[in-house]
């Protein structure tokens, strides 16, 4: 039975979503991958076009925390943030290793950080929340 690699997979990811391709399909033999990426800057305008009316007749809720999510697949190496600490936005907050490679995790939001949900040696999948920031 044929699989695919990290290193192939997250190619196949980052290509898609520098180039605003919203669906992923690898196939080999019997091995097969699919995954829906959603886009962030349609997403972006659809709150913007729609909360006119919807602002209007009421108030958006704040968020009470935002996720931290890794942007690569691989197995956790290092946390190097914990409860309690100020995070700014693109500051690291994790090294995930994929095919021997260390690759770091910004934060993708600004705060204080409430919980890490991974420890070290945790698979860690594309897009899995690693910990959450308050605001």
């Amino acid at each position: 039975m044929a699989s695919f690699d990290a290193e192939t997979v997250r190619h196949a990811l980052e290509t898609a979503r520098r180039h605003s391709i919203h669906e992923v399909v690898l196939q080999s033999g019997d091995a097969s991958f699919h995954a829906v990426l959603k886009p962030v800057k349609a997403k972006a305008r659809a709150s913007a076009a729609s909360g006119g009316s919807a602002a209007t007749s009421e108030a958006p809720a704040a968020p009470t925390n935002l996720p931290l999510k890794s942007n690569v697949v691989g197995y956790l190496r290092q946390v190097l943030i914990q409860p309690g600490d100020v995070v700014e936005k693109g500051q690291k907050v994790a090294v995930v290793e994929a095919l021997g490679l260390a690759n770091e995790v910004g934060a993708s939001a600004a705060g204080t950080v409430e919980e890490v949900l991974v420890t070290v040696g945790d698979p860690v999948e594309f897009n899995q929340v690693l910990a959450r920031v308050k605001p």
